[in-house]
C-alpha cells in the first residue's frame, strides 16, 4: 500500500492502528535512522507491506519505507498487536472449538507487553542478533494514537531485517542448529552480565508450563500414535504425564538446583529466526536476527535450543547433531565466561541432562504443531499431504525418543498422572 503525503495525515497508516500524523512525530523523537535519512526534507510518500500473513497470529507487522523529497527513503518495521488475525485463525481449527478466545485475547497483550520490555532489555546486547528497538507502546494502556474512532493497540517500532526464514516443512541442518546454539551461550552471557533487577521478576510467561493448549496437546500427541501404530505406547505414556509438575521440574527446578536459570526467549521456532542469506540466495548457517521476544521467562538455559532443535530439523539431524551441539554451546559459554574471569556454573554433563529435560517437553509440541499445520487451508492437497506426513514423521520420531530421554532420566514414573 502507497500512501501519498498530500492525503490527510490524521487518516490511519494501512491497518496499524494509529494515524499518519502520530508515526511520523514518534519517528521525529524517537528514530535516529529516520532523523537521519530526512534531515531536512520532506516525506512525501509511505509505503507499507504487511507481511505477517501466514508468519503468525498475534501481530502484523508492516515493512514500512518512508521516501523523502530529497531522494533518500528509510525503511523500518512496524509491528501492531491485533486479534482480528488470531481470531480467525482460531475458527478455522477445528481442534479449537472448546478454546476461550477471551484467553487468547489476554495473551495477546501480555506476550506484545512482554515484547515492549524485552527489547529494551537486548538493545545493549551488541553482539547477540536482535532487531533494535526505537519506540514500544504497551497494550492495555490509555493513549493517543491519532485516531479518535480507534482504540489505541500499542506498537513497536524497529529496525527492518532483511534475510529469511526456514519454511515450515524444511529442515535446519545441523550448522545451523550449532550457529543458533552459539548465539544462545553469548546471550546468556550478557543475561550473567545483566543487573539482576532489571530481568529477574519481570518476565513469566506461563505459555509452556504446562497448562495452556494441554488438552490440545495431548489429542495431538494421541493423533500421532494413531498415524504410526508403532509409536502408540509411548505416545499414551506422554499423554498421561503429569504435565504441570514436569514443566516446573524441567524448566524451572532442575535448573535452579545447577545454578542455571536464566531468561529464555521462549520461541525459537521456523517463523522467529530469520537467517542470513548466501551469495547464490540460498539460507546461510548465521541468523540474521532473533524477533517475536513475547513469551520471555526465566527457566533452563536448554529450552531454546530444545526447541528450535525438535520442531526445525528432521530427526536423522537431530540425532547426529545433538552431541555436537551441546558442546558448541558450553565451550562458546565458557569461553565468554573465561574472558570476564569467570568459571560457568554448572557442568556440560548437566547441560546434557537439562536438554534432554527440555527435549522432552518441546518433543510434545512438534505434534502440536503438526495438528496445526494439519488444518490449514491450501489448494493443493497433494503438496499438503505429504508436508503432513514429513511433520507427523517428525512428531513421531521426536515422541519416541522423549520417552528414551525420560527412561534415561528414570522419570517415566514419576511424573506418570494416573
Amino acid at each position: 500500500m502507497i500512501t501519498k503525503i498530500d492525503s490527510n495525515l490524521d487518516q490511519e497508516l494501512d491497518k496499524t492502528g494509529h494515524s499518519i500524523r502520530w508515526i511520523l512525530n514518534t519517528l521525529e523523537e524517537c528514530c535516529s535512522e529516520y532523523v537521519e535519512a530526512k534531515s531536512e526534507a520532506t516525506v512525501v510518500s509511505i509505503k507499507t507491506v504487511d507481511v505477517s500473513v501466514d508468519k503468525g497470529y498475534y501481530s502484523r507487522v508492516f515493512i514500512t519505507t518512508f521516501y523523502f523529497d530529497n531522494g533518500k527513503e528509510c525503511t523500518l518495521a512496524l509491528k501492531v498487536p491485533t486479534f482480528d488475525m488470531l481470531d480467525e485463525w482460531i475458527k478455522s481449527r477445528e481442534s479449537a472449538a472448546d478454546e476461550n478466545p477471551e484467553t487468547w485475547k489476554a495473551h495477546l497483550q501480555t506476550s506484545h507487553n512482554i515484547e515492549c520490555d524485552a527489547l529494551k532489555l537486548v538493545l545493549p546486547f551488541t553482539n547477540f542478533p536482535a532487531p533494535k528497538a526505537y519506540y514500544t507502546q504497551k497494550r492495555g494502556v490509555i493513549y493517543d494514537n491519532g485516531l479518535s474512532d480507534t482504540e489505541a493497540p500499542g506498537i513497536i517500532i524497529m529496525s527492518a531485517i532483511y534475510g529469511s526464514s526456514l519454511g515450515l516443512f524444511s529442515t535446519a541442518t545441523k550448522e545451523q542448529c550449532i550457529s543458533m546454539a552459539e548465539d544462545f551461550a553469548v546471550f546468556h552471557d550478557y543475561i550473567d552480565q545483566t543487573e539482576e533487577e532489571k530481568w529477574k521478576n519481570k518476565f513469566d510467561s506461563q505459555l509452556h508450563m504446562g497448562v495452556h493448549l494441554r488438552e490440545a496437546i495431548v489429542k495431538a500427541i494421541l493423533k500421532i500414535g494413531e498415524i504410526h501404530p508403532e509409536a502408540k505406547k509411548e505416545c499414551q505414556l506422554l499423554a498421561d504425564m503429569d504435565f504441570k509438575s514436569y514443566s516446573q521440574y524441567a524448566l524451572k527446578s532442575r535448573p535452579a538446583e545447577f545454578s542455571a536459570t536464566t531468561l529464555i526467549h521462549g520461541d525459537t521456532w521456523n517463523n522467529n529466526i530469520i537467517f542470513k542469506k548466501n551469495p547464490d540466495g540460498s539460507l546461510g548457517n548465521k541468523v540474521q536476527a532473533y524477533i517475536d521476544f513475547q513469551t520471555l521467562f526465566e527457566g533452563s538455559p536448554m529450552f531454546d535450543i530444545a526447541r528450535f532443535v525438535s520442531i526445525c530439523s528432521d530427526a536423522d539431524v537431530r540425532r547426529d547433531g545433538t552431541p555436537a551441539i551441546l558442546q558448541a554451546y558450553y565451550k562458546k559459554l565458557t569461553e565468554l565466561y573465561k574472558r570476564r574471569r569467570k568459571r560457568v556454573p554448572f557442568t556440560l554433563e548437566m547441560v546434557s541432562e537439562l536438554y534432554d529435560l527440555a527435549f522432552i517437553h518441546q518433543a510434545q509440541n512438534v505434534a502440536l504443531l503438526a495438528q496445526f499445520f494439519s488444518e490449514r487451508k491450501v489448494e493443493n492437497k497433494t503438496v499438503m499431504e505429504a508436508e503432513e506426513a514429513k511433520m507427523n514423521l517428525r512428531a513421531k520420531f521426536a515422541l519416541i525418543d522423549a520417552v528414551k530421554a525420560l527412561r534415561k532420566l528414570k522419570l517415566s514414573e514419576k511424573f506418570n498422572s494416573n
